[in-house]
């Protein structure tokens, strides 16, 4: 019994470590420009504005092409967080208790 509950922990140690592998595999990937405004849901003339104005990291190697790292198109959706009513009032609580 014991061998078994090993091998179940052993294996429960390599998925895990495969989807963090997984996971830091799909962050550091590449997108061309289509892929990328894709991924934005926005359209190429809107990625390349963006791109243009430095909103978003673009990597341009030697070839010309235009690439975004889903790493950072990830980091720019996250800036835009916005405040949920749960999160408003948690803001409130802290607010009333320093002023």
């Amino acid at each position: 019994m014991k061998e078994i509950l090993d091998a179940m922990h052993e294996i429960r140690t390599e998925i895990q470590s495969l989807k963090e592998y997984i996971q830091n595999f799909n962050q550091n990937q590449y997108l061309s420009l289509c892929e990328a405004a894709k991924f934005l849901s926005i359209s190429n003339s809107k990625m390349e504005k963006m791109s243009a104005a430095r909103l978003i990291q673009v990597y341009k190697p030697s070839n010309g092409k235009v690439y975004f790292l889903k790493k950072d198109l990830i980091e720019y959706i996250n800036s835009g967080k916005q405040y949920s009513n749960t999160n408003i009032g948690e803001v409130d609580d802290l607010t009333s208790n320093t002023i």
